[in-house]
C-alpha cells in the first residue's frame, strides 16, 4: 500500500487503557484485520442510516415527510483509497 490509505475503526473503550482523548497527535502502531477495502473513487457510509432511523424515530415519525431526519453527522463518510479494519492491538 502507498502512504494516502485512511483507515476506519471502532474503538470501544472499555478495552482502552488509556483515555481515547490522550491519543489524540501522538502516535501509534496497530495490528489490526482488514475487514474491507474501499478503491479509490468510492466511498463507505460510516452509518447505516436507515438502521439509525429505525432505532431513533418512531414509526410515525418515520412515515411523516416533515421529519427532517437525522442530522449531518450521521452522514459521514470515507472516500477511498481506504481500510476499514479491526484492532487486535494498539501499541505505543
Amino acid at each position: 500500500m502507498d502512504g494516502n490509505y485512511k483507515f476506519v475503526s471502532y474503538l470501544n473503550k472499555k478495552y482502552l487503557v488509556k483515555d481515547q482523548n490522550e491519543a489524540v497527535g501522538t502516535e501509534y502502531k496497530m495490528l489490526c484485520k482488514i475487514e474491507k477495502v474501499i478503491p479509490k473513487g468510492h466511498k463507505f457510509d460510516l452509518f447505516d442510516l436507515e438502521e439509525l432511523e429505525k432505532k431513533l424515530l418512531t414509526r410515525k415519525q418515520r412515515r411523516s415527510k416533515k421529519s427532517e431526519g437525522l442530522p449531518n453527522e450521521f452522514k459521514e463518510n470515507v472516500k477511498g483509497p481506504a481500510a476499514i479494519v479491526m484492532p487486535i492491538a494498539i501499541y505505543r
